[in-house]
């Protein structure tokens, strides 16, 4: 079929990608082309379904990838960069301090996703400060329920910075400025190589790349150059050369994680 306006686009992604960017892809996609059905398939630890790709289950596949990119039969376009940050109710009583130490932080009671590139990520930072991945209370892939469980005060979590800009119920957050080297990890299309993306397809590829632009670390400094007006990953505006300067920041080993909402201090 030729009309790129007509048809149907079948998705696989984690379920944190579905509660967060998908949510404004699926918004701004329908409203276009109304006459296009979009399938959403489960695809929570996207390595271990690649093969939903090969059986021709999904059209394509959104999600975090592996550095390299090793499936030589597949094709992963990185669309942006993502990464976790630790957060944490209103009511918590951490969540106006100025500065959590990352001991006092493993004391507190965990909400996190099964095994993720999120955990993993969190666990590659803990270690290397010469701590282990805290006792969690409670392993869940639904971020909704993350969310919920955070809104009462008594749990801390980790959540990426996709979901706290796309997902209006995270905007209720704090994030906890704790000293951590984390590391950002690409978010990816993948295709399957030799099959022919119809234009129905290529249509929602565009529609992905478009909304996920503000989450694209390299557009940040291409804006500086121009004195543009970017917007941070939290979506706060800010000038370019800001933004710039924080994702220099953020590519070195030391990061720390701004307020998501203003706080007061102790």
């Amino acid at each position: 079929m030729s009309d790129p306006t007509v048809g149907q686009v079948t998705i696989g992604c984690p379920e944190a990608i579905a509660s967060g960017i998908l949510g404004a892809v699926l918004v701004r996609f329908c409203t276009q082309f109304p006459r296009v059905v979009v399938n959403v398939e489960e695809a929570n630890n996207l390595a271990h379904e690649y093969q939903m790709l090969r059986e021709r289950k999904v059209d394509l596949l959104l999600g975090s990838i592996t550095r390299p990119f090793v499936e030589e039969d597949l094709d992963a376009q990185v669309v942006y960069e993502d990464r976790p940050y630790i957060t944490a109710g209103p009511t918590h009583r951490l969540a106006l301090r100025r500065r959590v130490e990352v001991a006092e932080l493993l004391e507190q009671q965990w909400v996190l996703p099964g095994e993720s590139i999120l955990r993993s990520v969190l666990e590659e930072a803990l270690e290397a400060r010469g701590f282990a991945l805290p006792r969690i209370g409670v392993k869940s892939y639904s971020v909704h329920q993350r969310i919920t469980l955070l809104a009462t005060g008594r749990f801390v979590s980790a959540d990426s910075r996709s979901v706290l800009r796309y997902n209006g119920a995270a905007s209720s957050l704090n994030l906890l400025r704790v000293d951590l080297p984390i590391r950002f990890w690409p978010v990816a299309i993948v295709t399957l190589k030799g099959r022919t993306i119809n234009p129905v397809v290529q249509t929602f590829v565009d529609c992905v790349r478009d909304v996920s632009k503000p989450l694209a670390i390299q557009n940040w400094g291409a804006a500086a150059t121009k004195g543009e007006v970017v917007v941070h990953p939290l979506g706060q505006p800010q000038s370019a050369s800001s933004a710039a300067r924080a994702s220099s920041r953020s590519a070195r080993t030391r990061l720390t994680a701004p307020a998501a909402r203003p706080t007061g201090s102790r």
